[in-house]
């Protein structure tokens, strides 16, 4: 209730910093931020506050992406509203459909298709074969797909690390129980199941059992059948929104023990939530950028020496390209990078025939898989890496070592680049940007047209015309 929100706040902005704190998937991090405020505007629309909030929510997928967060957003609206409509009709013993959640759902699927007309465009309307009916998905026998649930739930997936194992998980699992024990003791057993913190961690649970079913073939063909469309969509996506699950969990958790009225308990509640923050902020988990920022310039502070690891004005490095392009006159050719990842080409207006695609023509796959085939055909690993997911599409090293990480140093045993040179000819490439001296340059057909280096930059860029 309005009136008592005074008595949450603290807890709640809390719960919100760590949630915004998270080591989540940087690509998508506007995506995962905001799906506290799709919430809020559907809990305002249902009660109808302010005629403002469809304009909001019709504009809300600007903040968010649909193959990983809207289409799930959509099927938890519908389910919500047949709930929703189920137990107001038997409070009110009469139809309380809610009229404007229905509304809601068709204005965000309608911004959805809006804003993203391009993904729909391709999805309905286009003949074109995608490289994704061609990924190959691993197919689990009943025992690894109870493991991969378990596992999930315990200790997520690197791309949405709610950072939960070490203390909230088993501080909700210890909670959970003395609720159930609770609820038990005072012979309400099914109010158990309408708790909302209950609620939760079952939300938890089912999302998921949702991640184990995508590996289940016989379910995940099921799904492709009834809608073609989604061929190769990953619905096992639904993980994504446990984050902001377990510390909902957690706040309403610390909500409990503030209704306990005593001081002692507050500050129980306090303590359990700075606890939670301190959890989250020195967990080196994989995108944990505020741990490791603090740890590298310790590292450099303490050690007088810089780490191998760049920081994201090294990474880009835009004054160094800036002069490369100027000095050979860059004009929107085709291009790419060895021994950096392609995203810096990319960030710095270069256009480029690799990157880092999960969506685009098999055609082109298979004209880029024969383009790296002199790589992919020495190195299984990058076989099996690019002709079975694909999304990855780099040059990749003969030697198989990865040439693609954002380190200062990069060595590899072999410095001759195996690909297929009339190929990157026949796809539009024109430059070669490297941070490796290519010793078989000239085979290729690929000439030297300089080398640049940058004081405020960790590369030695090779750049090779064609």
């Amino acid at each position: 209730q309005k009136e008592n929100w005074k008595r949450y706040r603290a807890a709640a902005v809390c719960c919100g910093l760590i949630y915004g704190l998270l080591p989540l998937f940087p690509a998508y991090g506007l995506a995962f931020a905001s799906i506290p405020l799709v919430v809020l505007l559907l809990r305002r629309i249902y009660r109808g506050e302010s005629r403002w909030d469809y304009l909001f929510l019709f504009l809300y997928p600007l903040l968010s992406y649909f193959s990983y967060f809207g289409f799930f957003i959509l099927a938890y609206l519908a389910a919500a509203i047949l709930i929703v409509w189920v137990r107001d009709s038997r409070k009110e013993r009469k139809n309380a459909f809610p009229a404007r959640l229905f509304a809601a759902l068709f204005i965000l699927a309608a911004g959805y298709v809006l804003f993203e007309y391009r993904l729909f465009g391709e999805m309905l309307f286009s003949d074109t074969v995608t490289m994704r009916s061609t990924m190959k998905e691993d197919n689990f026998t009943a025992g690894h797909i109870l493991t991969a649930v378990w596992e999930v739930f315990t200790q997520a997936i690197f791309h949405s690390q709610p950072s939960h194992t070490r203390f909230v998980l088993p501080l909700c699992a210890v909670f959970f129980v003395c609720r159930a024990a609770g609820y038990l003791k005072r012979k309400e057993g099914r109010k158990f199941f309408t708790d909302p913190f209950v609620l939760v961690i079952g939300f938890i649970a089912g999302n998921c059992v949702i991640y184990g079913c995508y590996y289940w073939k016989g379910f995940r063909e099921l799904f492709e059948t009834l809608v073609p469309p989604l061929k190769g969509f990953q619905f096992s996506r639904t993980v994504f929104f446990n984050p902001f699950l377990w510390y909902a969990a957690l706040f309403l958790l610390v909500k409990t023990l503030y209704d306990k009225g005593k001081r002692v308990f507050r500050y129980l509640g306090n303590l359990i939530l700075a606890a939670a923050l301190s959890v989250v902020i020195m967990t080196p988990a994989v995108y944990n950028d505020f741990y490791y920022t603090c740890y590298y310039n310790a590292y450099r502070i303490l050690k007088h020496t810089e780490v191998e690891n760049l920081n994201y004005r090294e990474f880009f490095s835009e004054e160094l390209f800036e002069q490369i392009l100027e000095d050979i006159g860059y004009n929107g050719e085709y291009s790419a990078a060895y021994g950096l990842h392609p995203a810096v080409l990319s960030y710095n207006g270069i256009a480029t025939l690799d990157g880092y695609l999960g969506f685009y023509p098999q055609e082109y796959k298979e004209k880029f898989g024969a383009m790296i085939a002199p790589a992919t055909g020495r190195v299984e690993e990058w076989d099996i890496y690019f002709n079975e997911w694909g999304a990855r599409a780099y040059l990749f090293s003969g030697s198989g070592e990865n040439t693609w990480n954002p380190v200062r140093t990069m060595n590899v045993s072999d410095d001759r680049l195996y690909i297929d040179g009339d190929m990157f000819r026949q796809l539009g490439g024109k430059y070669l940007f490297s941070r490796i001296a290519v010793g078989n340059a000239q085979e290729l057909g690929f000439t030297l047209r300089g080398v640049y280096c940058s004081k405020d930059s960790p590369y030695t860029i090779y750049v090779y015309e064609t």
